[in-house]
This record gives structure tokens, sequence and C-alpha cells, in this order.
């Protein structure tokens, strides 16, 4: 008597091969995307970190944002284009 060894056929492994290609090739353009997104937002929250941080080094100089924008028409203006008070 014969003994079979049990093992899978060549197309069963065909087949679940292209299975697994196809779900891959459905679930990739959602994960690009995420991580895409993902970049964008980390951009963004660093760029609004930096202004954040450039306005308060701002006000440090300059007083509160508040002032900075006085009606100076009229006002007298130095050498450097400053007003005078």
């Amino acid at each position: 008597m014969k003994k079979f060894q049990k093992a899978f056929t060549l197309a069963e492994v065909l087949i679940t091969l292209g299975i697994i290609g196809i779900v891959a090739a459905m679930t990739l353009p959602v994960l690009i995307q995420k991580n895409n997104n993902r970049v964008v937002e980390t951009r963004l929250m660093k760029f609004y970190s930096a202004i954040n941080q450039a306005v308060k080094m701002a006000e440090t100089d300059y007083g509160e944002k508040s002032y900075w924008y006085e009606d100076l028409a009229g006002a007298e203006i130095d050498k450097d284009g400053n007003p005078v008070p």
C-alpha cells in the first residue's frame, strides 16, 4: 500500500497567494492615505508651533499684540520709520 503525504497542491497555493494579493491591493491605498494625512497633520502642527513662538517673541519685543495695530494716521515718524510717542 502506498502512503500519501498530506500537502497542498500547487493550485491551492496559487489561489491562496492570489487572494492575499487582492486583499493587499485593496488595503494598501487606504494605509498610504492615512500615512499621508498623518504627515500633513504633523507638518501643520509644527508650522502652527513655529508661528506661535514667533508671535510670543514679537510680543516680548514689541508689547501685547492688541496694541500692534494702532491707527497711525497723522502720527510723527522718526528716520527709522517708527512712530514717535
